[in-house]
């Protein structure tokens, strides 16, 4: 479905087509954090780095580390204070052989990376001498995201799937099949704190979902497009604000970044110009926002809240 005289569409999966809810103006909330005439920490572009010809594909943080995969690229960069640190090199096995997102999760002092159009998912300790150990999942790892209890995520685009995996062994814990037929290809998936999933799809509906792990669609929100409250082949996501539905995106397509409050039926764009943003990782301590960019400068931007 397109429609495209409207400005967002927040539905629930069983309502007509007819029964859209316009955006209200959103309303500050209490938070812990500074925030704007909204509700969310007002971003603050604070410095970029790690500009290279090749596109970023994922990143993430543990602590002040920030690590970067990109496409033909079998390496992990590593970063630190806008520097360089290191390079991870990731042994995958078939074509086309690079990275395709990758997690962290703090306790286990590793990280996760997907292999592109591939089946595996390589679990990389950086305690032990960089030792990888190779798991199975379903075809193939698009994103990945760790939860509050260190699990992983991982959203399988080929198979229409979630699976949550053990941190320790891979084991499946979880296997959340994406039941209707018009949701396909998830991009990228995140444990909200109310223990629903979000998850962003590309097409044919450039969509975000709110499902339980039953598989269940609680709502929806967005349509494809370019204009308020639409997307445009969304991407990475990440748990943001102070309510226990709220993430914020990656619309890759229009260039921005977009806040979503399930709850109140709210969107919000926090940041625009920016080339095509794919990932995002955050680092609470030091209250930086970290963008991966696939397009324009091809670097990572580190913004403060």
């Amino acid at each position: 479905m397109y429609v495209s005289d409207v400005d967002v569409i927040f539905q629930l999966p069983e309502e007509l087509p007819t029964a859209f809810a316009r955006m209200s103006t959103v309303v500050p909330s209490e938070s812990t954090v500074p925030t704007t005439s909204s509700a969310y920490p007002d971003l603050c572009l604070e410095a970029t780095c790690a500009q290279y010809h090749r596109r970023i594909m994922g990143i993430c943080a543990m602590g002040n580390t920030v690590f970067v995969v990109r496409t033909e690229s079998r390496e992990i960069e590593m970063y630190s204070n806008c520097e360089l640190t290191g390079r991870l090199n990731v042994q995958l096995t078939g074509q086309p052989g690079w990275i395709s997102d990758i997690a962290a999760p703090e306790a286990y002092n590793c990280v996760y990376a997907g292999g592109h159009q591939s089946t595996q998912l390589h679990r990389v300790d950086l305690a032990i001498s960089e030792h990888t150990t190779v798991w199975c999942v379903p075809k193939y790892p698009a994103g990945l995201s760790v939860t509050q209890e260190e699990e992983v995520v991982v959203a399988c685009a080929d198979k229409a799937m979630i699976v949550i995996l053990s941190p320790a062994d891979g084991q499946t814990l979880t296997a959340i099949p994406l039941l209707r037929p018009d949701i396909s290809r998830p991009k990228h998936a995140v444990v909200l704190p109310s223990g629903l999933l979000a998850v962003s799809t590309a097409g044919p509906l450039h969509r975000i979902w709110l499902i339980r792990r039953s598989g269940t669609v609680e709502r929806f929100c967005g349509v494809r497009g370019r204009g308020t409250g639409q997307f445009y082949h969304p991407r990475g996501l990440l748990p943001f604000g102070t309510n226990q539905n709220t993430v914020l995106v990656c619309d890759r397509g229009n260039n921005r970044l977009v806040a979503i409050d399930f709850e109140q039926s709210e969107s919000e764009v926090l940041a625009s110009d920016i080339g095509s943003p794919i990932s995002l990782a955050v680092d609470i301590l030091n209250r930086r926002l970290y963008v991966g960019q696939y397009q324009g400068d091809r670097c990572l931007l580190i913004y403060k809240f």
